[in-house]
């Protein structure tokens, strides 16, 4: 009787998950904008500093361990 009622809570749940993921889903296409601008030149400029401050902390490490 107990294996009857725990595989009854597992599918309850189950079905649960199922209903949350899919509202989850819902959400996240609704919170998407289909047809977003984006400034090019602002994500190229961010592009540029990560890099550039990405080598400056490489170039730093070398000269530490090089002494």
């Amino acid at each position: 009787m107990a294996a009857r009622e725990n595989l009854e809570a597992i599918a309850s749940l189950t079905e649960r998950m199922g209903n949350i993921t899919n509202q989850l889903k819902l959400f996240v296409t609704k919170a998407r904008p289909k047809n977003a601008r984006a400034d090019v030149a602002r994500a190229a400029q961010r592009a540029v500093d990560a890099a550039s401050a990405h080598e400056e902390r490489r170039v730093r490490h070398c000269v530490r361990a090089n002494g």
